[in-house]
């Protein structure tokens, strides 16, 4: 069974934190399109005869794409590949794109999960790394996702955040489970180079949670605790999946093993192949 990931490298705005390959630039987006298909059609034979169990569009932010763009893009993969056995069709979303009319159309198009940025619950840290919604936005998505029969919700967290207090975390985990979605991804902030993050600090601007060279085990341990007790709301199905994951048992990721075997994604100067 193969799986075919999508790069949609289009972004409102740029996140602090992200040394992601994205682009403002939306008047770029029909020819983009078109240029993923002729990619694929170019590529069609590396999975020639293997039926396609999942696809998955990621960014960048794939919300941002017009529902227009997003309907030849997928009629046009379909053309080039047998996606009649598709199990799992996952869209990577901002909270601020998403309405009900705009969910509507996903499901129309055949979208069953949703992965969806949120990173924080807490305005003033949303804020501080520049991210375009607000905590009630993602609480307010989840519920329109669920709302248009999308029953298998992912959302990431990011822990160490400028500011960002032990219990402040806790108040993200609860928020998230409380959420009753079915996957949490929780990622520890990275200091990249190039990024605006990156110049902050070397500025003295923002000052690490954790020093280099040191772990942020309680964060971890709380987010551990809350995934394996089976207290304060979680289910006793979620588990950890590896170090910065955790996803329900009864609804994990398909996509995941085989994400990056068949990978469509055009950049400015070359084009990323089978890895």
């Amino acid at each position: 069974m193969a799986g075919i990931y999508i790069h949609i490298p289009y972004c409102k705005s740029k996140c602090i934190y992200c040394d992601f390959y994205s682009t403002p630039q939306v008047e770029t987006m029909e020819q983009y399109v078109h240029s993923l298909l002729c990619e694929a059609r170019l590529r069609h034979g590396e999975i020639e005869g293997e039926p396609v169990s999942t696809l998955y569009l990621g960014g960048g932010t794939p919300s941002v794409l017009p529902i227009s763009l997003l309907s030849t893009l997928i009629e046009g993969m379909k053309e080039v590949f047998d996606l009649s056995n598709l199990e799992e069709f996952t869209i990577e979303v901002n909270p601020d794109d998403v309405t009900a009319a705009s969910v509507k159309a996903l499901v129309a198009l055949g979208v069953n999960r949703v992965s969806m940025g949120v990173q924080s619950f807490n305005d003033g840290e949303l804020q501080a790394i520049n991210r375009r919604h607000s905590a009630q936005q993602a609480i307010d998505a989840v519920a329109a996702i669920k709302d248009a029969g999308i029953t298998n919700v992912s959302i990431d967290l990011i822990y160490g955040l400028p500011g960002q207090s032990l219990n402040s975390w806790q108040r993200n985990v609860e928020r998230a489970i409380g959420l009753d979605v079915q996957h949490i991804s929780a990622y520890c902030l990275s200091y990249e180079p190039g990024t605006p993050l990156w110049a902050m600090r070397q500025l003295g601007r923002v000052v690490p949670v954790c020093p280099p060279g040191l772990s942020l085990t309680p964060q971890l341990q709380l987010l551990e605790f809350h995934a394996l007790s089976g207290t304060r709301r979680c289910r006793p199905q979620l588990r950890r999946q590896h170090s910065s994951l955790q996803s329900l048992e009864h609804k994990g990721i398909c996509h995941r093993p085989g994400q990056w075997r068949h990978c469509l994604c055009r950049g400015t100067s070359r084009v990323v192949g089978a890895l």
